[in-house]
């Protein structure tokens, strides 16, 4: 059975307050070919601190990274780590880029390629896979939530190490390609087919109260997308998102997921999607 993608992000209260852009973005794309059907995810969360003052672009520039470098589904015994310096070296020239062409005098002089990645500052999350096998790459914040066919929810890497408060690795720091988490994860390991995966900025995570309450929400949207399929769940995300932010992190919010069910709703399957919240 082909896979359903999907998302959508918003911005954050407190952003709409100050009057600040969303400066998460999403992207997905339904994948096919000799590994048979699956899909990719990404998710960025830009910076938003006055030195990353373009991190909105940063962030649409990383998620485009995972969509272009992922145009199949991947082989199952790929190395996870030789996808890390092409999703590097996307972004990195993707910045310098629009950097040469786009900032004026007024946004400041970036004198440095150092100092153009850290304007353009950004975490991100990229998921890719199948039915039988799943490929997850992070650096920085965020969740990656992987649902399996026998009902369980697991997360399939580890947090990061060494960091305090609001702290996070970023594709802008010079030691970024050592900064990625990454893994190969089978069917056969967890002893049951993947059908869903969901990634998310940690402004969604921040607005619940524990870690057992954010789960849940993995496990309810894949109840949703079961029980009422695709179209249902996405025709009132943004109201979800909205209330979720306004109570909670006020941070922008930021959601995308794949999943895989006999009864799924198949409307749009086929296309690539990069999404910003405005």
């Amino acid at each position: 059975m082909p896979w359903e993608v999907a998302g959508g992000t918003r911005r954050g209260a407190a952003h709409i307050r100050r009057n600040i852009v969303n400066q998460d973005a999403f992207a997905y794309n339904r994948l096919d070919g000799p590994q048979g059907p699956g899909f990719v995810l990404a998710v960025a969360d830009g910076h938003g601190a006055e030195p990353h003052f373009k991190s909105d672009v940063g962030a649409r520039i990383a998620v485009e990274a995972a969509v272009n470098l992922f145009q199949q589904t991947p082989a199952a015994d790929a190395d996870p780590a030789q996808f890390i310096e092409p999703v590097l070296g996307y972004w990195r020239r993707n910045v310098i880029t629009h950097a040469t062409s786009s900032l004026s005098e007024e946004d400041g002089w970036l004198e440095t390629d150092a100092d153009t990645f850290l304007a353009y500052g950004t975490t991100l999350i990229i998921a890719a896979g199948s039915a039988e096998h799943l490929f997850a790459l992070q650096i920085g914040d965020g969740d990656c939530m992987v649902g399996l066919a026998d009902g369980r929810i697991v997360r399939p890497l580890p947090d990061d190490k060494g960091l305090i408060g609001e702290q996070t690795y970023s594709l802008c720091s010079q030691d970024a390609p050592n900064r990625f988490r990454f893994g190969r994860f089978s069917a056969a390991d967890y002893r049951a087919p993947i059908d869903f995966v969901m990634l998310s900025t940690d402004g969604l995570a921040k607005s619940f109260v524990s870690d057992d309450a954010f789960n849940n929400v993995a496990r309810q949207t894949r109840t949703s997308l079961k029980t009422n399929g695709t179209a249902a769940v996405i025709a009132g995300l943004d109201d979800w998102l909205d209330t979720v932010s306004s109570r909670g992190s006020g941070d922008d919010v930021t959601i995308c997921f794949a999943h895989r069910f006999d009864e799924a709703v198949t409307e749009q399957l086929g296309a690539t999607v990069i999404g910003t919240g405005s």
